[in-house]
This record gives structure tokens, C-alpha cells and sequence, in this order.
């Protein structure tokens, strides 16, 4: 009986350990772009080694709007999006519009990498990005603004060679963990044959009772390409849960979020490049 029992959990754990692995991830709008009202954009996405449906959801600052769609079929991407249209409303024109893409057992999801824009009219709206070659490993993001291989010399504008946090990169899907007590020491490298070079770091966490994203830090732009972030508990519970809303709930262990690094120069006339390091932050 015991033998029979270690061949079945053998075989649990071996079997386990060679499911692949699962990834979604969205790369249109990913970041800069021009929408309209009007038209129709192409949501796209990639997922790998999963059947789930999924969802649209559309955020502002950080602050969710609501649902564009549910239930799609995984490799039904692109969709074909109403700019501005989500649970029976619609966005006015602004800025600062992210969407998220989500499994419908909320497993899985990715945001857009930096926010795009919603115009009013008269301007057309961004073409949708190059599909992904064949036999591309998706868990690389391939939409880049900017060329990545130039030198100083021959760039007009700052492009990011290197991002880490806590002296280490985005490690793939995966949340970096990091702990409140020690800080967030964010390191950024660049190049631009037109200086200075101006960083900005931003600092979004995910409330565990409403799963919306808030903006806990947003520093002004600076020569500083490393800096240490250091949060109080109570900055970021008052962030996080704005209005009381964690009253009668414990504080949560950790939260997750995203630390962003935003690079430009001082005459810089295209969308600051930006890089996002995914966190599972420990309080």
C-alpha cells in the first residue's frame, strides 16, 4: 500500500513539473499611441500553453472604467474595439488609458506597458503592430518604440539600455519580490547624444479588495538615474485603501504592483520611452 502510494504521488510531481509554462500578454495598445473616437482599434494579445477565455478591462490613472468584453476566446485576437467603449459607456477624450487583459479564472493578465491616448477626432487612430514572427518565444515582448541597438551618437533621443530593481530585471512573467524595509533601489542606464537625460519612477500597487491599481509614487523628473524609494506602512495604506476602505479588513501581507522607469531628454518631442518591472510587495 505505501509503495503504491509513492509511485501515484511520484508521478504527480513528475508530471506537475512538466507542465509548460503559461503566459498571456498584450501588445496592442501597448503604450503611445493615438486613438480616436469613432473607429475601431484591434486589441491584440498572445497566449501560450492555455484554453481560458478571456476579458478586456479599461483603466484611466490607474482607476478602473469598466469591462470591454469577457469571455473571448483565447486566440480570438485581435479584437475589434469601439474606441472608447466599455460596459455601456464611453470614455470621453483624455490621456492616461491602459487596458488590461485577464483569463476569466484570474489567473493570468498583463496591462498595456504605458498609457495611450483617446482623441476626440481628427486624428487617425495608430495601426495595429506586426503579428509575432513564427516560433517566436512569446514570453519576449516584441513592440519597441525605439531601436534598442544604436549608439549615443546617433541617437536624438534617450533610449533605455538596462532597468533593475533591488539589482535585478524583469524577470520574465514572474513578480519581483521586494520588501518594504529594505526600499526599492531602481537603477536605469541610457543613451541620448542630447542631454541631460531625465528620469522619472512611478509606483503603482493593486488593492486586494476591489483589484484596482493606485498610484503610490510618482517622482518629478530628474538627472537621477539611480534612486531609493522608501515607503512608510501608513503612506501606503492610505493610498492603496483611499477613504477608509479598509476598515473592518486586516492589512494584507504584501500586494502587487509595478514600478515604472519613464526616460527623456530635456528636447525631447516623441513619448518618453518607458520600462515596467512587475512586484510582489512585501509590507
Amino acid at each position: 500500500m505505501h509503495k503504491t502510494l509513492a509511485v501515484i504521488f511520484t508521478v504527480f510531481i513528475a508530471t506537475a513539473l512538466a507542465l509548460p509554462a503559461q503566459s498571456l500578454v498584450i501588445t496592442a495598445p501597448n503604450g503611445g499611441e493615438t486613438l480616436t473616437l469613432g473607429q475601431t482599434f484591434p486589441i491584440a494579445w498572445t497566449v501560450q500553453n492555455s484554453s481560458q477565455k478571456v476579458k478586456l478591462i479599461l483603466f484611466q490613472n490607474g482607476n478602473r472604467l469598466g469591462e470591454i468584453a469577457e469571455n473571448l476566446s483565447s486566440g480570438q485576437s485581435p479584437y475589434s474595439w469601439p474606441v472608447g467603449t466599455y460596459s455601456g459607456a464611453t470614455a470621453p477624450a483624455g490621456s492616461g488609458f491602459t487596458i488590461r487583459v485577464r483569463t476569466m479564472d484570474n489567473a493570468l493578465d498583463d496591462y498595456s506597458n504605458g498609457p495611450f491616448t483617446i482623441a476626440a477626432g481628427g486624428v487617425p487612430a495608430s495601426p495595429a503592430p506586426p503579428a509575432p514572427p513564427a516560433g517566436l518565444n512569446i514570453n519576449q515582448r516584441i513592440i519597441q518604440k525605439k531601436p534598442l541597438n544604436l549608439t549615443a551618437e546617433i541617437v536624438p533621443y534617450a533610449v533605455i539600455t538596462s532597468f533593475t530593481v533591488n539589482g535585478q530585471p524583469q524577470p520574465g512573467n514572474t513578480n519581483l519580490e521586494v520588501f518594504r524595509h529594505l526600499g526599492l533601489t531602481c537603477r536605469t542606464s541610457a543613451i541620448s547624444k542630447t542631454q541631460p537625460i531625465l528620469y522619472r519612477y512611478t509606483l503603482k500597487l493593486e488593492n486586494t479588495l476591489n483589484n484596482l491599481r493606485y498610484l503610490v509614487h510618482q517622482g518629478s523628473w530628474t538627472e537621477q538615474s539611480d534612486v531609493t524609494l522608501q515607503f512608510s506602512l501608513n503612506h501606503i495604506i492610505t493610498h492603496v485603501y483611499p477613504d477608509n476602505m479598509l476598515d473592518g479588513h486586516q492589512v494584507p501581507l504584501w500586494l502587487f504592483g509595478a514600478i515604472t522607469v519613464e526616460v527623456k531628454n530635456a528636447t525631447q518631442s516623441e513619448t518618453p520611452q518607458r520600462k515596467r518591472i512587475d512586484l510582489k510587495f512585501h509590507l
